[in-house]
């Protein structure tokens, strides 16, 4: 019995060791550093930064109430401004992920849009040889054509909702199965390689 239950902590030990981020996978903006958030309420733990750049400074925060990540940015003339930058849901256990966006955001939509609205599995560098699947509800050729000349050469609105790809930033759904079978979230990634946030380092709680 103690060699058992010494094995099953042995094994817990290593789960833990295996779920918990080495570090940040790239070095800080100036004037920024690596901060670990951790909320075992909302699910999610990440490396976000701190910075002071004199005249503002950036944090980031989260709430399980909402089920959110904020990036906060505080001026020296202006209040806190706490941006939503990660959002968490949870599907079925029996859905796949293509399933569950359909009915989480896509039966949501117009009847019109319903069907020139698909779920399309895509990939990112930092997803590579991690078991972390991303996912993004796109327009179909024809909506895609509609919205660009509704624009007037203007950026267009995203046309499946504001959970759909956009022509003004990288946004996605993220699952990690092994991580959590049903948890998974919705990244504003923004405009730039990188979020601010080590989107590497975005683990799922138990």
């Amino acid at each position: 019995m103690r060699l058992a239950a010494a094995f099953a902590l042995a094994l817990a030990a290593v789960s833990a060791q295996a779920r918990e981020p080495l570090g940040p996978s790239r070095a800080p903006d100036k004037g920024c550093a690596w901060v670990r958030l951790s909320d075992p309420a909302l699910g999610l733990e990440l490396f976000a930064p701190k910075c002071d750049f004199g005249f503002r400074r950036i944090y980031f925060d989260s709430s399980a109430k909402k089920r959110t990540v904020y990036q906060v940015t505080r001026d020296s003339n202006t209040a806190e401004i706490a941006d939503p930058v990660i959002w968490v849901y949870e599907k079925k256990a029996e859905e796949t992920p293509e399933q569950a966006l359909k009915r989480l955001f896509i039966s949501k939509l117009r009847a019109s849009k319903r069907h020139d609205c698909i779920v399309k599995e895509t990939t990112f560098r930092s997803f590579d040889g991690t078991g972390k699947r991303a996912y993004q509800i796109v327009p179909d050729e024809e909506l895609a054509d509609q919205a660009s000349r509704e624009a007037q050469g203007d950026i267009p609105e995203p046309p499946c909702g504001d959970r759909s790809e956009s022509a003004d930033g990288i946004s996605y759904f993220e699952f990690h199965p092994d991580e959590n079978p049903r948890r998974f979230v919705f990244v504003d990634a923004g405009q730039e390689e990188h979020p601010m946030f080590d989107e590497k380092s975005l683990l799922f709680l138990p």
